[in-house]
């Protein structure tokens, strides 16, 4: 329960204003002064108390934020909350990450590593592409084909009626 040690120890870790409304799903999910300093030491020292919330009900914690920071190849000063949240609700992985390696796709923006976990952007769905010819594919076709279900036999249905040199833009809008 919410009771006045508990009140006592989240002011005492710098959230002086916190109404029931907000102080109730920190007791919830067992945040406690350690786990604020935990976050705060991780780099973020305005972290807020939904952030707090979010961060807790998603398992993340320090660790867990050095890893993203690791996969990313940042200091941490690049980073905000919803790239952690979205990264650990998509299960975004160094595996995942370092999987596109294989296929030339280094340094991959954040948006877009969600967007490929969204859609099921593979590394074997990208090398089934190269192997087609299509060798340089922005991350943009990639996503709009794989959003759009343009698939290899897909485009093999015109090359096979003789249009040569199909664009990934042209088969996303045909699609």
């Amino acid at each position: 329960k919410v009771d006045a040690a508990y009140i006592k120890s989240i002011k005492d870790a710098g959230f002086k204003n916190l109404d029931a409304e907000k102080m109730v799903p920190l007791k919830a999910l067992n945040i406690d002064a350690a786990y604020i300093k935990e976050i705060r030491d991780a780099g973020y020292k305005d972290v807020t108390s939904d952030q707090l919330v979010t961060f807790k009900a998603q398992g993340i914690d320090k660790k867990y934020i050095e890893s993203v920071r690791e996969i990313k190849g940042d200091k941490g000063d690049k980073d905000d909350a919803d790239d952690i949240v979205s990264f650990k609700a998509m299960n975004i992985t160094p595996e995942f990450i370092n999987s596109f390696k294989a296929v030339g796709y280094n340094n991959i923006p954040h948006d877009r590593l969600v967007a490929f976990k969204a859609l099921g952007v593979t590394p074997e769905y990208i090398k089934g592409w190269q192997d087609a010819g299509f060798k340089n594919l922005d991350l943009d076709d990639l996503t709009g084909m794989k959003s759009q279900n343009v698939t290899l036999e897909f485009m093999k249905s015109f090359t096979d009626l003789g249009y040569k040199n199909i664009k990934p833009e042209d088969l996303i809008a045909i699609r």
